[in-house]
């Protein structure tokens, strides 16, 4: 499984031609032809990923035993699709409450965030 934010930022994938539920629709074919990487098409996409989903969007049945085991968590504790550091970061800081840090309330146009990461 993969992420729209990912492959979208990362890879040449454009998400929004993947919308009819056909994930293979997004990779950018020309592109991988070009440049001598037309086997990925051939193949159908299978080592860039088959399964391309939005964030958040729960994959499979959520952790096996084992997994949930070496974490102690339950099996089966939902796992939802990631997506890149700093999308995450500013998702976290529209979702900020600041009012009690500050005093008041600033408009979003008005805030500046460092988010920092691999990205």
């Amino acid at each position: 499984v993969r992420s729209k934010c990912t492959t979208a930022c990362k890879w040449t994938y454009l998400p929004h031609k993947s919308n009819n539920g056909d994930a293979q629709a997004g990779w950018a074919t020309d592109f991988f032809e070009q440049i001598g990487l037309g086997e990925l098409v051939e193949e159908g996409y299978e080592r860039c990923g088959r399964s391309v989903l939005d964030i958040g969007s729960r994959i499979g049945d959520g952790l096996s035993k084992e997994a949930a085991q070496q974490m102690g968590l339950l099996p089966g504790t939902p796992v939802g699709v990631g997506l890149i550091d700093a999308h995450a970061g500013a998702l976290g800081m529209l979702g900020a409450d600041i009012k009690g840090m500050i005093g008041r309330e600033v408009p979003l146009t008005r805030r500046m965030a460092l988010i920092c990461g691999t990205s």
